[in-house]
């Protein structure tokens, strides 16, 4: 039996996530995995199955990815606050949240304005960084061909005919302007950043810049490890991952009612 697809509606604002099957009992903390721009949740799926025996999992579709539907364009904290919506209509008061990528500056935006809902941060690869368009484009390249006749190759191409040309442009200059890091001194709670040390795409610099900004901050490498952790090396991330969650989580217990 493997996860269960999930779609709620809220406020009119259909979302489509993947639940996690572990049968655990009342209280576990629940974990948000929240996947980058243009790509879905389909592949944050490796990493929800490592999770599952573990904690209460779930992998939304941003609104505009995947099998969630379309709005209007507004950048970042829209995505943030579609998360706040979607929680509510679940009944999840409290969750530990997981990302990679674009996800990651998603949960930034997450938790610096939404520190009652948060119980830690993992930022897997996280995105922001300022580099001359060159590099990003070799990064990107890089990382490509890493991937590039594996099935996460194929669920690229899959989830960018779902996202359209449109707004992965769209996304593509938001990711280009943006700094990653502003948030970051806000977020204050247990975080966790993670980079593998074949990542292209997220510089080692990089990565702890944003840890010696984050108030309660930590970062860890992992060797061979690529830009998308949670698809290529998910025992390897959940290894890190479960620990941690448990750790930040114990004196805060996250009710989970709606589909529990």
């Amino acid at each position: 039996m493997g996860p269960a697809p999930l779609r709620v509606v809220r406020r009119g604002r259909p979302m489509h996530a993947w639940l996690g099957t572990a049968p655990l009992p009342s209280g576990r903390p629940v974990v948000v995995l929240v996947h980058g721009a243009v790509v879905s949740s389909r592949y944050m799926l490796p990493l929800l199955r490592a999770l599952d025996p573990h904690v209460r999992v779930l992998a939304p579709d941003l609104p505009g990815h995947g099998r969630s539907r379309a709005l209007p364009f507004r950048g970042l904290h829209a995505q943030a606050d579609a998360l706040v919506d979607w929680l509510d209509a679940l009944e999840v008061e409290r969750a530990a949240f997981v990302g990679n990528s674009y996800g990651c500056q998603v949960i930034a935006s997450f938790a610096a304005r939404h520190p009652e809902r948060t119980s830690c941060v993992v930022l897997q690869g996280p995105t922001g960084e300022p580099r001359p368009i060159g590099r990003l484009l070799f990064g990107l390249l890089m990382d490509s061909l890493q991937k590039a006749f594996t099935r996460h190759g194929l669920n690229v191409l899959l989830d960018l005919k779902d996202c359209g040309l449109r707004r992965a442009f769209a996304l593509a200059r938001e990711l280009r302007r943006r700094p990653g890091d502003d948030l970051m001194p806000f977020i204050d709670r247990p975080a966790l950043v993670v980079r593998g040390t074949r990542d292209w795409y997220v510089s080692r610099a990089w990565c702890e810049h944003l840890t010696r900004l984050l108030p309660r901050g930590r970062h860890v490498e992992l060797p061979g490890g690529d830009h998308t952790l949670n698809f290529t090396q998910p025992e390897r991330l959940a290894g890190l991952i479960v620990p941690f969650v448990l750790g930040a989580t114990a004196r805060a217990p996250t009710p989970f009612s709606a589909v529990a």
